[in-house]
């Protein structure tokens, strides 16, 4: 489809509009959520692959690796599967996210749960990999079929059916077991190996994306060093290697798949954000062309995007901003056979990014809405949430008070100022220990600790930079009193999901992205209360929230909920 500029110009400026979808299929998929759409309707979803215009030898690949899974799930005893067989696919969401996916719209899916093993069957990934392997061999065969026709007639028109550079699909991913997992299943998914070339540096790959010696640290809590059993989610995105930095090239062929390829010879490039912010930041201050590999871009998919954010979302805009653009040198291209709107700069209009994660960010909407621009238009899940508010041992006093900044940019001033007028007000009148604040943001975390240091309160602070002998070490004396109040970064539960003893009262700075970190805390409150043999209903929990943390709050008290509490009138509301 070929775009006019007043077209082009209409899509980097206009607001996206979503309305709810028509598409019975995808929509009955995910229960309490709803999928919105730019435009009219969802495609339709058929239960076979063939129908989506799908390689014959990948179909028959993909049945092969059913089988496959199958007989290794029963030889492990594990249950068959996850969900109900719809045709060709293990489950009605794999058929839904596969069918929106061969539409080429942008697709947001925030609404995607943690493993709890790391050889937990993965549906979605599937079927993005599937729909990459697809995009990757039928451009391959459209160009062979070309090169063909010209070669026979050298007089014919000249076809356009080419990028800048070879490299057609982006798979953004957070740590080496990630990588090493979606890799794996991309070479399985891509073509049985028959021969010991068939994958070739597989040995290679996994040496350095394989589990690391010493993963598994004892922790280490009043001069005792013992293993602090982890919740399953946590150990299955933890399992492995959690190395940041890696880029790779993958070379998909009809014979074989060579891992490690140049990155300008390859049809998929694996990376993580930082990896690849590192080499673009390089190259622009050697005004290199090193990162030209980019320019032709036609599939970026952003896997577990909320872990990206916990690590840094900097990162991330650094490579979309990179992405489709006109590169440096040709490369050995032949320009003829370049498409227009890559000549034009016009890339980005027509690239797929396809987002998952298990929640929303105000970062990933930005990212969705305003830097993807793709012509097709754009789908996102919208869930419903019940909230977490109940899923304590025991009732809890949890209140929660608005604030009301003027406008965003003076959010995080107002929360400060309301937090010293307010909440540090009763923290110093109270006298008591046991006083937990948890705190989303590093540099929030780094105002608080200087305040609390000019207020020469006793504090530790624990956050995700904190040496592992420190945090032993204030954990400790926060448990018995010696510090009486801590502050908790999100990054730190997230990372290493401690267990906090001796808390006896939560005040949460800003509400956390995961709403898993609310319920934990609130659990460390319980368990504290129900050690020390205090009466549990003087615990206390407070939130700040304003206007800003919509999102947050919504997943915390529940979809229906929120929007009652961000309503003009009472900012203060409790919960027992």
């Amino acid at each position: 489809m070929e775009l006019k500029e007043d077209a082009i110009a209409a899509l980097g400026s206009a607001k996206p509009a979503f309305l709810e979808a028509e598409g019975a299929e995808q929509q009955g998929a995910w229960p309490n959520a709803t999928w919105m759409i730019t435009g009219s309707r969802l495609p339709k979803a058929p239960p076979r692959l063939a129908d989506y215009g799908v390689k014959e030898r990948l179909i028959a690949r993909w049945h092969e690796v059913a089988q496959e899974d199958a007989a290794s799930r029963a030889a492990a005893g594990a249950q068959p599967g996850t969900g109900q067989p719809v045709g060709d696919f293990v489950n009605a969401q794999q058929r839904a996210l596969f069918s929106i996916c061969s539409s080429y719209k942008d697709v947001f899916l925030p609404a995607r749960e943690y493993p709890q093993s790391g050889d937990s069957p993965d549906a979605l990934m599937d079927a993005c990999l599937l729909h990459c392997l697809n995009h990757v061999t039928t451009a391959a065969g459209r160009i062979k079929k070309n090169n063909d026709r010209l070669k026979a007639n050298p007089d014919d028109e000249v076809l356009r059916d080419q990028g800048f550079t070879r490299p057609k699909v982006l798979l953004l991913l957070p740590m080496r077991n990630s990588a090493l997992r979606v890799v794996s299943r991309l070479v399985q998914l891509a073509q049985k190996e028959t021969r010991a070339d068939s994958v070739q540096n597989k040995q290679r790959f996994l040496e350095e994306f394989g589990a690391e010696e010493g993963d598994d640290e004892p922790e280490e809590l009043d001069g005792k060093r013992r293993m602090q059993p982890k919740p399953a989610d946590h150990k299955a995105l933890f399992d492995g290697n959690c190395d940041d930095h890696f880029r790779m090239g993958v070379k998909i062929t009809r014979g074989a798949v060579r891992l490690f390829s140049d990155f300008f010879q390859s049809d998929i490039i694996v990376a993580s954000p930082l990896a690849l912010a590192t080499k673009i930041n390089e190259a622009s201050k050697e005004g290199a062309a090193t990162v030209d590999f980019l320019s032709a871009i036609e599939i970026a998919v952003v896997e577990r995007a909320d872990v990206l954010q916990m690590q840094n979302w900097i990162h991330v805009k650094t490579v979309f901003d990179a992405l489709n653009k006109v590169p440096e040198e040709q490369h050995g291209v032949d320009i003829m056979r370049v498409r227009e709107w890559y000549l034009s700069g016009w890339g980005r209009f027509y690239r797929q990014t396809i987002v998952l994660s298990s929640f929303a960010s105000a970062e990933m909407n930005a990212l969705f809405n305003r830097t993807c621009v793709n012509h097709a238009g754009k789908a996102r899940l919208r869930p419903v949430y019940k909230g977490v508010l109940g899923q304590t041992n025991a009732p809890l006093r949890q209140l929660f008070e608005r604030f009301e900044p003027a406008d965003a940019g003076s959010d995080a001033d107002a929360r400060f100022e309301y937090f010293k007028k307010t909440i540090w007000l009763r923290i110093r009148e109270s006298g008591s220990t046991g006083q937990l604040i948890f705190v989303p943001s590093y540099f929030d975390f780094v105002r608080l600790r200087n305040f609390l240091k000019a207020e020469a309160a006793h504090f530790v602070g624990l956050c995700e930079y904190a040496k592992h002998s420190d945090v032993s070490r204030g954990r400790s004396h926060f448990f018995h009193g010696r510090r009486r109040i801590m502050l908790y970064t999100e990054r730190a539960h997230f990372y290493n999901r401690y267990r906090i003893r001796g808390v006896k009262d939560v005040y949460f700075y800003q509400l956390p992205e995961h709403a898993t970190a609310y319920a934990e805390l609130l659990a460390s409150l319980t368990d504290s209360a129900a050690a020390s043999g205090d009466e549990f209903h003087q615990a206390t929990v407070t939130a700040l929230f304003s206007r800003f943390d919509t999102l947050q709050l919504e997943r915390v008290v529940g979809s229906g909920r929120h929007r009652k509490m961000l309503k003009p009138g009472t900012s203060t509301f409790m919960f027992c």
